[in-house]
């Protein structure tokens, strides 16, 4: 239960969490080296968050590449602010309360401990 409960928080966490610290070292990097621009880019000719988001632009990439309105013809749909924004969140929490909880279970961190058992049983005490 705990491990089901830190993956859903590391889903929610760790996009906040990556969002600010890369939207700090962009500002730092676009300060020291101004031609540089790593906060966006394009993609089919769309704008599109740069490689310093890629962690959690990769929704983004995948919405602009596959274009959903135009493969299925709902439009009034899939190009809505609202779409996007259910889309992005959904893909980015799925993603990463996923890769938490595999991580927590590849390397055990609720596992209980093994209880020591001995081939002999100790020896009666001594009056």
């Amino acid at each position: 239960m705990k491990q089901i409960i830190l993956s859903i928080s590391g889903g929610i966490i760790f996009p906040i969490f990556f969002t600010f610290l890369a939207g700090f070292f962009a500002a730092f990097v676009e300060w020291l080296f101004p031609q540089i621009n790593l906060m966006d880019m394009q993609v089919k000719g769309q704008a599109s968050p740069g490689l310093i988001f890629a962690p959690i632009a990769v929704p983004f990439w995948i919405y602009d590449y596959v274009s959903f309105y135009n493969y299925f013809g709902l439009r009034y749909i899939f190009d809505t602010v609202w779409f996007r924004v259910t889309w992005t969140l959904s893909f980015n929490f799925l993603l990463y309360a996923g890769l938490t909880y595999i991580f927590l279970w590849y390397f055990k961190f609720f596992k209980k401990p093994e209880l020591f058992v001995s081939q002999n049983p100790p020896p009666p005490p001594k009056f």
